[in-house]
């Protein structure tokens, strides 16, 4: 019976540590599948993440996209206002030139009167000489006659 109690706690124990084998078996491949399950959900978070940021990118880049055709609209039209400008100057350009082209001409005609009014002047003094000498053979023609007249009446007397 001794023996058969020894025989039975052999066997127990085998079957004990066989059990504890078999538990820490369960237990090392419960751990391994809650690891592997961490790893997917991180894994899963990261591609979630990922693909979030990606939306906020593509986002990000539409709105960019659109940002550069207003800045190319925007473009053109300063372009064209700049074409508008550039006739605008020329045509001023030429404005200006005929009217500096009128100016010479004013400025020429304002140097012929002036040179007009000196001459004017010039031959109103040559005229009050004139004057002046007609005044003076007036006088000394009179005298001369005066004098002929009186020689004339010396002879007839």
């Amino acid at each position: 019976e001794v023996e058969d109690t020894k025989v039975y706690s052999e066997e127990e124990e085998e079957e004990e540590e066989v059990d504890s084998e078999e538990e820490r078996r369960a237990a090392k491949e419960k751990r391994k599948q809650e690891k592997a399950a961490e790893r997917e959900e991180r894994k899963q978070a990261r591609e979630e993440k990922r693909k979030e940021r990606l939306a906020e990118l593509e986002a990000e880049a539409m709105e960019l996209e659109e940002e550069e055709e207003d800045i190319d609209d925007k473009k053109c039209e300063l372009e064209e206002k700049l074409e508008v400008l550039a006739k605008e100057i020329e045509g001023l350009e030429n404005e200006n030139d005929t009217l500096d082209t009128k100016l010479d001409e004013q400025q020429e005609f304002c140097t012929k009167l002036a040179d007009m009014e000196s001459n004017v002047v010039d031959a109103k003094k040559e005229i009050k000489i004139i004057k002046q000498k007609r005044k003076q053979t007036i006088s000394k023609a009179s005298a001369a006659r005066e004098t002929l007249k009186a020689l004339e009446a010396g002879k007839a007397r």
